[in-house]
């Protein structure tokens, strides 16, 4: 990873790692000073990194997963220090290079923590996250 991040997400999509969000601070410090909406995508078959355009909200310490072809992000917190979950869950489809957000009902059910969350997805939607 060209910058280390901290509280990212990772998972493999289309034979590529991306790595989402997290966040950068002062080195010596336990949490970072601010979230990030980075996406940085690593391909073995080259062994290089790149840059992507950037997710549709900061997040850190969020959860990724990938299927059938788009990775899908939710939950996380807009801060380090912050308590409220982001609960958009956010599309991003490596073969449009492009973002989208799940309507409403999609959202994450409030209570739902980003740390250790884990989802079941539908084909196209996530389902529930516990």
């Amino acid at each position: 990873l060209p910058t280390a991040r901290q509280g990212v997400a990772t998972c493999w999509c289309r034979g590529q790692l991306y790595a989402l969000g997290g966040g950068i601070g002062d080195r010596g410090k336990a949490l970072p000073s601010r979230a990030l909406p980075t996406v940085t995508r690593y391909c073995p078959r080259t062994d290089r990194w790149e840059e992507l355009g950037d997710m549709p909200r900061v997040r850190w310490s969020l959860a990724a997963v990938a299927r059938l072809g788009k990775v899908y992000v939710f939950g996380g917190t807009a801060t380090p220090l912050d308590k409220a979950i982001v609960r958009k869950v956010d599309v991003y489809d490596p073969a449009l290079e492009a973002w989208s957000t799940l309507p409403a009902e999609c959202d994450l059910p409030l209570g739902t923590s980003a740390r250790g969350a884990r989802g079941e997805l539908g084909a196209d939607r996530l389902v529930r996250a516990w």
